[in-house]
Order: C-alpha cells, then structure tokens, then sequence
C-alpha cells in the first residue's frame, strides 16, 4: 500500500512538473531559480580590418596605409565574461608593437575602449609586416551589442588608429 501512495504521488508530481512547464511554455525549462548563476552563451564575433587614414607628418598631411588581416572574438562563460580574441593582421610597417583594443559601437564613433587599453597588449609586428596575437581577459560582451577593433600606431586617441574591424556576430 506504501508502495502504491508513493507511486501515485510520483506520478502526480511528474503530471503538475508538466503542466507547469507547458503553461509557461518551452523557455521555462532555461529560466533559472533565483540565486543561480545565469546561463551560460557562447558569443563568436568576427571581422575583417580596414585601413585608417595614418597622418604621416610628411608634406601630404595623411596617407592610407594598406592593411590586410582579420580579428575572431569568442565570448563565453557566466554572462559571457570570458573573451578570447584573435588578430592576424599584415600592413606596411615591420618591426614594431601595435596597441590595441576592443570598444562597442562602429568603427570610427570614438567610443572609449571596454577596459583600459593597456590590458589589451600589442601586436608584435615582424620584419614582414605581419603580425597576430590571441589573448584571453576576463571582461563581459553584452550580447547583441555592436563593438569594434581599433589598431593604434600610437597612443589611445581616435588620431592614432591606423586599422579598425567592425565585428558581426556569427551564427
């Protein structure tokens, strides 16, 4: 007898556990309880540099510089709070170390970059031109947002980007 009361109250849990479920519909099953850590979502983002217009100090103010190369960012975790990005890039300039940066918006709105510009590090480029990095931080990408890639030649400002990626989301 025992055994038949805990049975019917297992079945009666399981048909109010699913009645719930459709009342609220297929995402109920992805909404968390409260206190629990959000769920986690995978975010790939890529795209292709561009040149900048590169003020060359010369008789001629500024110069377009050719620049070939491309920047993969895959955000995941709890809230999508780990970023790893990937920067392969070729341009005309050998043998030097190239700060960059990730700011939301497009290029060229001189949004301030997502977390100081020094945490980013720099390309190192080689005798040939080319140069890549790949880079793990610990910092959140709101999903759906619109961000970019700027490449400096020098210090942090809007000036002094040289190439710059407007990221698209991948699906």
């Amino acid at each position: 007898m025992v055994l038949q009361m805990k049975g019917f109250a297992m079945a009666v849990l399981a048909v109010s556990v699913a009645a719930c479920a459709s009342a609220k519909g297929p995402a109920a099953a992805l909404e968390r309880e409260p206190g629990q850590p959000s769920v986690s979502r995978s975010m790939v983002l890529k795209g292709t540099f561009h040149s900048i217009l590169e003020n060359t100090g010369a008789v001629r103010a500024v110069d377009k510089i050719r620049v070939d190369g491309s920047v993969t960012v895959i955000s995941t975790g709890v809230s999508n709070s780990s970023t790893r990005v990937k920067i392969e890039i070729s341009m005309p300039r050998t043998n030097e170390q190239l700060p960059w940066a990730i700011a939301p918006g497009a290029c060229g709105n001189g949004a301030i970059a997502i977390t100081a510009v020094s945490k980013f590090g720099t390309i190192d480029l080689g005798s040939s031109g080319r140069g890549s990095v790949e880079s793990d931080f610990s910092v959140s990408l709101t999903p759906g947002a619109s961000y970019h890639v700027e490449i400096y030649a020098q210090g942090q400002q809007l000036a002094d980007v040289i190439a710059c990626a407007n990221l698209k989301r991948v699906e």
